[in-house]
């Protein structure tokens, strides 16, 4: 607006009244802080004026309400027909009624003749300027929602602070099958599901309070045949001048087919849950059972060497069926808790070797540690081979020295840590072969895993494992 021309259509019958008025725009013109020209066209009767607003590039109407060929109100909504142009009534009638009707028809501002208009005439007709292009600019952008609205396939409301819906879109015609007039003014509570509304209105209040931005939820919404759709909306809050909420307006969208779908997915997970489950159990049970045979064997040949590879045997089975006896109980098939594992596991070997008999302490100190079962099977197996290898060697007959077993588990930047050892004669001193088939069965599974394997003898013997977490 600054530095260029406003183009202003004057009409005025009064040759004197028109003189008037031009001096004082060009006097304000003239002023330092003004810096605002003025390219004023005059005419003295309605009609002329109403066919010059439809021809020329004008920023502003000064109207009079005393013409020869129009009076009065008429003369404003004459004008307001004619043009969208911003309306400024200059009068010689100062009537405080006529002022306010004149602005309720659409006027910008109503001033009187002779008094003493001159800097409130130019800042009248830039204020008139700069509403008329906020109220086209809030039309327009109004205009731009409601073609948004009324053409998107999503459900747009807009609801007032005690719920009441003040706009529906088209759409929820076609989705929901309401029509707006049916919904205008109800109430939003008694459409959505019972079982959803208490938390969806709870964690809603709690954004209000917070003064929050724009507030997500997914919920069900009957629809006008009753049956139930769920909506993904995505809610924002107005607040007015003084920060109290008074509105709120939804973009939603029906995602009752996505719902259904998780539903099956979920389903078929817990089918599939559920068959795993009874595989590890039968898988247990298949292993129990060949436990139970080499428990039979023990009774049918009195040969040590043979009962010592039976019972070897019946160990490592065990470790492998206590992986799948877990996974059945446990809530996640992808892994188990391998410190509970190695409790179990060490708990049973003192109970198959007698060691509680002989006064051999158990040491745990394992931290929550989940492997997959991947790792948690040749991971057992491992240290079925170590303790088993401790009970039956580190304290041999004779032993008076205290008797201890520790074992360590823990997890730190994603690598497992885990120590059997125990203060017997060490490697040194035992009896089987320096690579024992257990010894060998050890170096095979930690290849397996990838696991870095140290042993570490001398007042005793301690393994020690350490490996990467795949989990």
């Amino acid at each position: 607006m600054e530095n260029q021309a406003l183009h202003v259509l004057l009409v005025e019958d009064n040759p004197s009244d028109a003189r008037l008025i031009a001096a004082v725009l060009a006097a304000e013109a003239d002023k330092g802080n003004a810096a605002q020209r003025y390219d004023i066209e005059r005419v003295d009767r309605m009609q002329p004026a109403i066919e010059r607003v439809g021809q020329g590039a004008f920023d502003v109407v000064l109207l009079d309400l005393s013409l020869p060929d129009s009076l009065g109100i008429n003369t404003i909504k004459r004008m307001l027909d004619a043009t969208k142009l911003p309306i400024l009534i200059l009068s010689g009638q100062d009537d405080e009624n006529l002022a306010i009707q004149a602005v309720q028809e659409g006027a910008q501002d109503y001033l009187v003749k002779g008094q003493g208009i001159g800097s409130e005439l130019t800042r009248a007709i830039r204020y008139a300027i700069e509403r008329k292009r906020g109220v086209e600019r809030l039309r327009e952008s109004e205009e731009r929602f409601r073609l948004l609205a009324e053409n998107s396939a999503d459900l747009v409301t807009q609801i007032s602070a005690d719920f009441k819906y003040l706009y529906v879109s088209p759409s929820y015609k076609s989705i929901l099958g309401y029509d707006a007039e049916t919904l205008q003014g109800g109430d939003v509570q008694q459409y959505i599901h019972p079982d959803d509304l208490p938390d969806l209105k709870e964690r809603f209040l709690q954004a209000v309070s917070k003064k929050a931005e724009t507030f997500e939820a997914e919920y069900r919404i009957r629809r006008q045949d009753a049956e139930f759709r769920w909506l993904e909306a995505r809610c924002k809050f107005f607040y007015d001048d003084r920060g109290i909420f008074n509105k709120f307006q939804i973009h939603s969208r029906d995602v009752t087919e996505r719902k259904q779908m998780e539903e099956r997915i979920q389903a078929s997970v817990r089918e599939k849950d559920a068959l795993l489950k009874e595989v590890h159990h039968r898988v247990k049970n298949n292993m129990q059972v060949i436990v139970s045979l080499i428990n039979l064997q023990f009774e049918r040949t009195d040969d040590k060497h043979v009962l010592e590879l039976l019972k070897e045997s019946r160990d490592r089975i065990f470790s492998m069926a206590l992986v799948h006896e877990m996974l059945y109980k446990s809530d996640d098939l992808s892994s188990i808790r391998f410190d509970a594992y190695l409790s179990t596991l060490a708990e049973t070997l003192f109970d198959s070797y007698g060691a509680n008999d002989l006064d051999v302490g158990l040491e745990l100190n394992l931290r929550p540690v989940s492997v997959a079962i991947e790792e948690a099977i040749p991971c057992g197996l491992m240290v079925q081979e170590m303790l088993s290898n401790a009970l039956k060697y580190a304290f041999p007959a004779g032993w008076t020295k205290p008797k201890q077993i520790r074992i360590f588990l823990d997890e730190k930047d994603g690598e497992i840590r885990l120590s059997i050892g125990d203060n017997g004669v060490g490697l040194g001193g035992a009896e089987p072969p320096k690579k024992s088939l257990g010894l060998q069965l050890v170096d095979i599974l930690s290849e397996q895993l990838k696991a870095r394997v140290t042993v570490q003898s001398g007042d005793g013997t301690r393994f020690d494992i350490s490996m990467k977490k795949n989990l």
